[in-house]
């Protein structure tokens, strides 16, 4: 699997690519257009399979988590 990071926290950054990087490739953005450049090269791969991870994503994931349970 490739992991697209996009996250501007450097802390945040570097801890996301130190947990994640044992589940697949990871690639590293440190804003939203050069996520979405990194995303659309992704694209235009053979294998665009990409998943993308902020730390919004992973606030909200827990949110919902919790309030389902």
């Amino acid at each position: 699997m490739r992991i697209l990071i996009a996250e501007d926290d450097f802390a945040s950054r570097k801890a996301i690519l130190k947990f994640l990087s044992a589940y697949g490739e990871c690639d590293v953005t440190v804003d939203g257009m050069e996520a979405i450049d990194a995303f659309m090269m992704a694209l235009e791969e053979e294998d665009p399979k990409i998943s993308v991870i902020s730390k919004e994503n992973i606030m909200w994931t827990l949110l919902i988590r919790r309030e389902l349970s």
